[in-house]
């Protein structure tokens, strides 16, 4: 199961509501749509991809055994717009910029910087 949250802007950014409706609205749209298009695309282009994105999110690409497990994707603001996805092993959370630019290229957000960064974590995690 994975499940959206999205942070509030920081206040320094001096952000309208409007403005800040707008993002989230963007945010529901992309995880909706493209976020989700991503993980299925990429399961079907890639045997192990969802191994290699459960590892990113979780640091094991063993899915726990707890009825309450979850996913969380976060939507950012204090994130560089221009910077890659992170995530959190220990609390299974994947961070993302929440400024709706990292995200409306979805060729550049799938190859450039999602798949980056699960490459780049594939197979680091190790038990001994």
């Amino acid at each position: 199961l994975i499940l959206p949250t999205y942070e509030e802007p920081d206040v320094a950014w001096g952000m309208s509501e409007k403005d800040k409706e707008r993002h989230k609205k963007e945010q529901e749209i992309f995880f909706n749509g493209g976020f989700k298009k991503y993980l299925e695309e990429s399961a079907k282009e890639d045997q192990s991809f969802l191994d290699k994105f459960l590892e990113f999110a979780t640091g094991s690409n063993f899915l726990p055994y707890d009825k309450e497990f979850k996913i969380n994707i976060e939507f950012n603001f204090s994130l560089d717009p221009v910077g890659y996805p992170n995530s959190h092993a220990c609390t299974f959370d994947v961070v993302m910029p929440g400024v709706d630019s990292f995200f409306s290229d979805y060729k550049s957000f799938k190859e450039d910087k999602m798949n980056f960064v699960i490459g780049e974590v594939y197979n680091q995690f190790h038990m001994n």
